[in-house]
C-alpha cells in the first residue's frame, strides 16, 4: 500500500471516530455519563441510577439559551430551582414543557415512583400522584434510585440530562397527566399517546403554566416550589 492510500485510510478512521463521538454526547449514551463515572458510580445498561447523585459535577453538555423566564411564562411551581422555558412550551404534539435551570430535579408532589430508560425520552421518573394522575420528568442524566417507593414531596428525582432520542440538549422535559391517561401497555408505553387535537391536550394533560400544588406542605420562593 502506497503512503497517500496509508494516510487515506488513517483520516477515513479519524474522522468517522471523531463523527461517532459527538453522536453518542448528544445522545446521551455512556460517553455523557463520564461524570458518573468520575463519582466512583457503576451505571447498569443505559437506566442509570446513582445513590449519590447529589455529589455529581455538573453535565458538560450545553444548555439552550432560555426562552422565557418562570415569571413571564406565569409559571408557579416548578421542579427545578432558577428555571426558565428554554424550548417547546405546551401545545399540541408537546403536551410538556421543556425547562432549564439548576440540575437538579424535585417532585413537586409525593406518590409512588416509576423509573426507567426509554430510547426516546432517555432516562425517566414517573410519580404517581394521590389524585389519580402522574408526572414525567424526561431525559434526565441520572435518576436516584427511588423504582416502585412512595416519595414525599420535594424529593430528589435525579439530575437535568440530554439522554434519548428526542433530547436536542441539556433540559428537563415535564409533563403532568391527569387521571386516565398514566396506564401503560405491557411493553411500558403509555397507552393514552401524545395529543394530536387540543381537545386531546386539554382532556388528558394539565398545562404546567395553570398547576397548583394540592396542598400547601410546599413553601413557594419565588414563584418555585423548593426543598423545605
Amino acid at each position: 500500500m502506497t503512503n497517500w492510500k496509508k494516510y487515506t485510510l488513517v483520516a477515513v478512521i479519524v474522522t468517522a471516530a471523531v463523527f461517532a463521538h459527538i453522536k453518542n454526547s448528544y445522545r446521551g449514551t455512556p460517553s455523557d455519563l463520564r461524570d458518573a463515572v468520575a463519582d466512583n458510580a457503576k451505571p447498569k445498561g443505559s437506566n442509570t441510577v446513582i445513590s449519590g447523585i447529589g455529589a455529581l459535577p455538573k453535565s458538560t453538555v450545553a444548555m439552550p439559551k432560555p426562552k422565557a423566564l418562570l415569571s413571564n411564562a406565569n409559571l408557579h411551581v416548578a421542579p427545578v430551582k432558577l428555571a426558565w422555558l428554554c424550548g417547546n412550551d405546551f401545545k399540541v404534539k408537546h403536551p410538556g414543557i421543556d425547562l432549564g435551570g439548576e440540575e437538579a430535579v424535585y417532585s413537586p408532589e409525593g406518590g409512588l415512583v416509576q423509573t426507567g430508560f426509554d430510547s426516546y425520552a432517555g432516562n425517566y421518573a414517573l410519580v404517581h400522584t394521590k389524585n389519580g394522575g402522574c408526572q414525567w420528568f424526561i431525559h434526565l442524566r441520572v435518576v436516584s434510585p427511588l423504582n416502585n417507593k412512595v416519595i414525599e414531596p420535594n424529593t430528589l428525582l435525579g439530575k437535568m440530562g440530554n439522554t434519548g432520542k428526542g433530547s436536542y440538549g441539556l433540559h428537563l422535559h415535564w409533563e403532568i397527566r391527569k387521571p386516565g391517561a398514566c396506564e401503560r401497555s405491557d411493553t411500558g408505553f403509555f397507552k393514552v399517546k401524545y395529543p394530536k387535537t387540543e381537545e386531546e391536550l386539554k382532556r388528558y394533560w394539565v398545562n404546567p403554566h395553570d398547576y397548583r400544588l394540592p396542598r400547601p406542605s410546599i413553601r413557594k420562593k419565588r414563584g418555585l416550589a423548593l426543598p423545605v
